[in-house]
């Protein structure tokens, strides 16, 4: 295991996070500054401590080294950090599907630029993109400048929706109606038209119409979703009632006021990365 020196060294025995985390630690408290990104970077991306015994308390060093990332708001790692993206696909991490997005929102619209690329790189597996699209999103949300940046980006991704995954789509849809953007209805309806959109992620066109107030309520009945067709209801609480179907997809809510709401759309998505292997942080200690 590679060398790592105060206060890095206290990272690899901070133990395991709870799941989900409303609010993270004070990681500036131990010592942390500017000075430490460079080995914070290379903790977050240590292949030994990722791949570590599930009952360790190293495996656990990664995350506390992103979180304090995401608080130094630390502009130079937001390239870097793209290399962890990966796992969420290569190793079912949810983890890093949960917390990357919300360390992208604190480093802030300096990293639009590395995230709009790595998200238009059709090499990428889906689930990594889709948090891409949900970083975006969140960072979008901070200010109207970034806001103004990133929404003819999720809309020119959205326009290339027949060579993509309806639930890359799906993911997009949600985030341009998350930031109420209704320049891009017109491309959202014809991906609609298309059928080019998984309706699980957000709902149908009547659904997103409901989202932008052009509509009260449905003319007709919603379709059913179909959930046989995703396997096994899972064994945690990742189904929630049938009143939340269309919360708030994207992945979890405001940096210090953290509302986590599973729904089942979301709930859905996961179970279809974890039938090809169980998620790593089921094997964890909460």
């Amino acid at each position: 295991m590679a060398d790592y020196f105060p206060p890095l060294n206290t990272l690899l025995t901070f133990g395991p996070c709870e799941y989900p985390c409303e609010t993270w630690p004070d990681y500036l408290a131990l010592g942390f500054g500017p000075e430490h990104v460079p080995d914070l970077i290379r903790m977050a991306l240590d292949v030994e401590l990722n791949e570590a015994e599930t009952e360790s308390l190293e495996v656990w060093a990664p995350v506390h080294a992103w979180r304090t990332i995401g608080q130094l708001r630390a502009a130079s790692a937001s390239e870097p950090l793209l290399g962890i993206l990966k796992r969420i696909d290569d190793a079912q991490e949810d983890w890093v599907a949960e917390e990357l997005p919300q360390v992208y929102e604190m480093i802030g619209s300096v990293a639009i630029p590395v995230l709009t690329a790595y998200l238009r790189d059709t090499t990428h597996g889906l689930w990594a993109r889709v948090a891409a699209v949900s970083s975006l999103s969140r960072i979008a949300q901070q200010d109207a400048q970034a806001r103004v940046r990133c929404i003819p980006i999720l809309i020119e991704q959205l326009s290339k929706r027949a060579a993509q995954d309806p639930m890359l789509n799906g993911f997009l849809v949600n985030a341009l109606t998350n930031l109420q953007a209704t320049e891009a209805l017109p491309v959202i309806r014809r991906a609609y038209e298309d059928k080019q959109v998984d309706e699980m992620i957000l709902g149908d066109w009547e659904d997103v119409e409901i989202k932008f107030g052009i509509r009260d309520e449905r003319e007709t009945l919603r379709r059913p979703l179909l959930p046989f067709l995703f396997g096994p209801r899972a064994d945690d609480d990742d189904f929630e009632d049938e009143d939340h179907v269309h919360d708030e997809v994207a992945f979890p809510g405001n940096i210090g006021n953290r509302v986590v709401q599973h729904s089942k759309a979301k709930a859905k998505a996961r179970v279809k990365r974890k039938q090809q292997k169980k998620s790593r942080r089921k094997n964890r200690k909460r």
